[in-house]
């Protein structure tokens, strides 16, 4: 039977796993990647989720809002076990009330004092949500962290996989070091009408290596779109003809309009002014190679 990586119908799949992601990347660029060099490729260019590993199928991610967690906070005396994740324990083996639940989390989680040890994301209103992992049958929530590989384990999106295969096999574009992408993804809301609710991973996450150095990722990553913007050769043509027509009919400099889409898109992944410089700098030059 054929691997879901080399089949069409990968389509079809919500979620591939890391090694499934290097295999298919793979195929798409026609040169080997492995796992731990497609994740290092993929952070902070692609979505990423957790979701739990094998031997916990039969579980979900609860969560938490502030007031709730609240109630349910274990005396510290009951706080952690000798492996320091937080056990929460109701005798009758019933849930505390809980406001989410998923199957998967955007990476990365953020951690702050309030909770300690307790990883967290933000629903649509920016305010934080505490995730536990809770196993059926089980009468205890257990905290996690996002690297935790005996708990969890990474995911991407085909599609994404796919956009970052566009990237690499143009080599009009080149990835910006500097710039990232906050990753969302869809909690179901205990007590919400639509059932459903945006979360994204938090402000306060950990420190990640970008461009050489340790920073905070809040720094490193925006809020947009996965992928860098992939350009065609024709496409560049076009780009450059209405730079030239944009100017021509009104008083707006390149500098304005890198500005304009910025402000519009909402700084979303590849519209930073550096990106847009490289961009309309290949445009030119494609127009100017026509014209010669």
């Amino acid at each position: 039977m054929a691997k879901i990586t080399d089949s069409k119908l990968i389509k079809f799949q919500q979620y591939i796993s890391f090694e499934e992601a290097a295999e298919f990347l793979s195929r798409l660029i026609e040169e080997e990647v492995g796992a731990d060099t497609f994740g290092h490729i993929a952070m902070l260019r692609i979505p990423m989720f957790i979701m739990l590993a094998e031997e916990f199928l039969h579980g979900n991610f609860i969560g938490f809002k502030h007031e709730n967690l609240k109630k349910i906070w274990p005396s510290k005396e009951e706080l952690y076990d000798d492996s320091q994740f937080v056990r929460i324990r109701k005798s009758d083996g019933s849930i505390p009330d809980f406001d989410y639940w998923s199957m998967s989390l955007p990476v990365p989680l953020g951690f702050d004092s309030t909770y300690p040890g307790v990883g967290l994301t933000e629903n649509s209103s920016g305010e934080p949500v505490y995730w536990f992992v809770w196993i059926e049958g089980d009468d205890e929530l257990v905290s996690f962290s996002w690297s935790d590989r005996e708990k969890v384990q990474f995911s991407v999106r085909p599609e994404d996989v796919y956009n970052l295969a566009l990237m690499i096999n143009d080599e009009s574009i080149w990835p910006d070091q500097s710039e990232g992408c906050v990753s969302e993804g869809e909690a179901y809301a205990r007590l919400s009408h639509d059932g459903k609710e945006v979360m994204r991973s938090a402000k306060h996450k950990p420190l990640i290596m970008v461009n050489s150095g340790w920073v905070d990722s809040t720094e490193a990553a925006q809020p947009g779109t996965p992928t860098e913007i992939s350009v065609s050769a024709s496409s560049h043509l076009v780009i450059a003809g209405m730079l030239q027509l944009i100017k021509q009919v009104s008083n707006h400099t390149q500098s304005s309009i890198q500005d304009y889409i910025f402000d519009e898109f909402k700084g979303a992944r590849g519209t930073s002014k550096s990106n847009l410089e490289k961009l309309f700098r290949t445009a030119k030059t494609a127009a100017a190679e026509v014209k010669d």
